[in-house]
């Protein structure tokens, strides 16, 4: 598995692209992918720089210390999605740069990610109710939409569904024939929310990365980890041993403190960071609660009470503590529900 970061600014730490893969539920590495090798700027380059080497070490320590967590953790489950482009790319023309719609899919993507939202891209034949099923927010850039996938949009919007679409998604099917149902639809629609950008956001200032998120607080998704410093990403990984954090300041800055917020389906023992060792927590309904100075990167590792045993990939986690009938089942907002079992 690996995951695509945002590169980090010029200037300062390009191994936060390899930390960012690994925190993103990564479990093999290539340091000339991860660095973000290109035609002009080889691995050998990197390489002349004699901080790289030092840098990589230092990620591989990290990995090392926190790997226990890392290894077996994966993703929670996304409530937002990207629709991934098929059927407009026919007709993009042949040697152009890279379409507009295009540009605006790894935009959304990145502002996601720097907002802490988990987010995965569908396919066109994803459009159906099954498909759409777990998802709360559906991003469209794509001009070129199948007639008969217009209308599973129209149908999952009318079902509650947020949907957000950048000028001129969905303007034609997939012959490029222009095409209304989507348009006509949604002007009919009764439930559900529609956003529409008119404009290419393209440039990420803050109000412009809060309008491209904005459609994401609309409909009451809530991160699994917040934090009160901006443009520092946080993936969470979870697993039945506990929830590594990884944390990619992409500012440039340190901070002297970073407050964290993390949603865990489970009752925290100890929380310690890779490079400040334990940490003070507290832990309410709405979340574990810590802080720590942060430089370029850290890993924050929670580790469950005994008593506590997690399954399952999500925040659909079922949390069985012995000794107390029932099962506590932990939902996204950090509400809880208590389930009686069956004897």
């Amino acid at each position: 598995m690996c995951g695509a970061v945002p590169r980090p600014p010029q200037r300062y730490d390009r191994t936060g692209n390899t930390r960012g893969l690994i925190g993103a539920g990564g479990k093999a590495l290539r340091y000339e992918v991860a660095l973000g090798v290109t035609e002009h700027f080889t691995y050998a380059a990197y390489l002349s720089d004699p901080t790289v080497p030092t840098k990589m070490a230092e990620v591989n320590r990290m990995i090392g210390k926190a790997e226990d967590l890392l290894w077996p953790g994966k993703p929670p489950r996304a409530e937002v999605a990207i629709l991934a482009a098929r059927s407009a790319e026919i007709w993009d023309k042949e040697g152009s740069t890279t379409p507009g719609y295009l540009a605006e899919e790894a935009n959304l993507y990145r502002a996601l990610q720097q907002a802490n939202v988990p987010v995965d891209f569908v396919e066109e034949d994803d459009l159906s109710a099954k498909g759409l099923e777990p998802y709360k927010v559906l991003y469209v850039t794509e001009p070129n939409i199948p007639a008969e996938f217009q209308k599973s949009l129209v149908a999952w919007v009318q079902g509650g569904g947020t949907l957000a679409l950048s000028m001129g998604a969905g303007a034609a099917d997939r012959y490029n024939d222009p095409c209304d149902i989507l348009y006509k639809g949604l002007a009919n629609a009764d439930r559900g929310r529609v956003v529409r950008f008119d404009w290419t956001p393209g440039s990420f200032s803050e109000f412009i990365r809060g309008q491209m998120i904005a459609p994401v607080q609309t409909a009451k998704v809530v991160p699994p980890v917040t934090v009160n410093q901006p443009m520092i990403e946080t993936p969470l990984l979870l697993s039945e041993k506990g929830a590594a954090v990884t944390l990619l300041n992409w500012k440039g800055e340190t901070h002297q403190e970073v407050k964290l917020t993390v949603r865990v389906p489970f009752k925290a023992k100890s929380v310690e960071s890779v490079k400040q060792g334990k940490l003070t927590f507290t832990q309410t309904e709405t979340g574990l609660q810590c802080a720590l100075p942060l430089d370029a990167t850290d890993i924050v590792l929670l580790r469950p009470c005994a008593n506590y045993r997690i399954t399952g990939p999500g925040f659909s986690h079922h949390v069985i503590q012995p000794g107390v009938s029932g099962r506590l089942r932990l939902h996204a907002g950090g509400d809880q529900e208590r389930v009686p079992e069956r004897i």
